[in-house]
């Protein structure tokens, strides 16, 4: 199947390049060279070309999830946006049907038939076991989607949620809820492994995302465009389900969450204005290039400040406390079932009849709130035994 996709993709790249070479325009400009020189058009055509792959790379990422048809949801209105747009500029009469008409097998064939093969070919394994019945393939499809239809964040017969690092999709860009892989914790010393977001990066792009869809609107950068689409295809959907959720599913959006960032930072750090005037003559000043070199500094700062917390590195109570900077960072903060130890204190769930946490000798005490929490932090450095992971 890997032989199959690379012999497709290198079969469209072929027709692009060739029909593009064709083109008197682009001939004469020499895509390749004016790609490397920065030509927005050129490079749009280039990239094109390599789009055009993407469907029979995604497929297989499709198999085993889900969530990849709105990235290749994503890729079809890239790639028809880019084919509309480069009859446009070339001056056709009705850019939209001769797109149609020109790439429409095209598209199809790359972002629907192929990755529907694939997703079939994926269960090769599965056919072999249970026999070469489309219709019981069906209907375990069916089951799938019943299945994740149905989860529910809250369990009914407790009425808590059913993991204790659920977050959904409008808390994953504020870095409200971080997902704890592992925990270890040895005398003083703890080692957790936290799947958390850079705060340069996520908190940056609240703002770089409507930057960047501003300067698309005013500009028609395609470059601002193709960010934007990225990321709205693989996040706005995740609104529109009601399954548990967690922030590692932001996973796939970052990189594009970097490039909004950069977008915006590039554009700001070209603004120049009119300086002073000297004996030498006027100089012009970019007052907005020393934000960006701050913004670069601050994230790598922040990675390196947060990578214990990212690789299991040895961590001491005061250590910790200066990484977990909210309370929603923390384990207790959500009210779970997971032990935290303080002073000799070893608290437990509630039962469903009562909101209130009891301790191990069965004494009440006060529910974990997020003020509660700030003073088992603060008890945490008086005792080295206190936990709040």
């Amino acid at each position: 199947m890997q032989a199959f996709s690379f012999v497709l993709h290198f079969y469209r790249f072929h027709l692009h390049l060739k029909k593009l070479l064709s083109n008197e325009k682009i001939q004469a400009g020499q895509p390749r060279k004016l790609t490397i020189q920065g030509n927005p058009a050129a490079q749009s055509n280039v990239a094109l070309m390599y789009a055009k792959g993407q469907g029979v790379s995604k497929d297989y990422v499709e198999a085993y999830k889900w969530s990849a048809l709105s990235a290749i949801g994503g890729l079809i209105v890239l790639s028809a946006g880019w084919e509309v747009a480069r009859r446009r500029r070339a001056g056709v009469r009705r850019p939209f049907v001769d797109a149609a008409a020109a790439e429409g097998f095209g598209l199809v064939l790359a972002f629907l038939l192929v990755p529907a093969l694939a997703y079939l070919t994926s269960y090769v394994g599965w056919f072999l076991h249970f026999g070469w019945s489309l219709g019981a393939w069906a209907r375990l499809q069916g089951a799938i989607a019943s299945y994740h239809e149905h989860l529910q964040k809250i369990d009914p017969a407790t009425g808590q949620p059913v993991h204790p690092y659920l977050a959904d999709a409008w808390k994953w860009l504020l870095l409200l809820r971080p997902v704890l892989y592992y925990g270890r914790y040895v005398g003083d010393i703890r080692r957790v492994i936290y799947a958390n977001g850079n705060p340069a990066i996520f908190w940056g792009s609240l703002l770089a995302i409507p930057y960047t869809a501003w300067a698309w609107w005013r500009d028609r950068d395609w470059r601002a465009g193709f960010i934007l689409v990225a990321i709205a295809s693989q996040y706005l959907p995740w609104f529109l389900i009601s399954r548990p959720e967690f922030f590692f599913y932001v996973l796939p959006i970052v990189p594009f969450l970097v490039l909004a960032d950069v977008f915006a930072l590039r554009r700001l750090s070209a603004i120049s204005f009119e300086g002073l005037r000297s004996v030498e003559g006027s100089r012009r000043v970019r007052p907005f290039v020393p934000l960006a070199v701050v913004f670069v500094v601050l994230a790598v700062g922040l990675f390196v400040w947060f990578y214990p917390t990212l690789t299991g590195g040895p961590l001491s109570p005061s250590a910790w406390l200066k990484r977990a900077w909210f309370p929603s960072w923390t384990y207790i903060a959500r009210g779970v079932a997971r032990r935290s130890v303080g002073c000799g204190t070893a608290w437990r769930r509630p039962s469903t009849a009562s909101s209130r946490w009891t301790t191990a000798s069965g004494s009440r005490r006060r529910p974990i709130t997020p003020t509660a929490t700030a003073r088992i932090r603060r008890s945490s450095r008086r005792c080295p035994t206190a936990r709040t992971t």
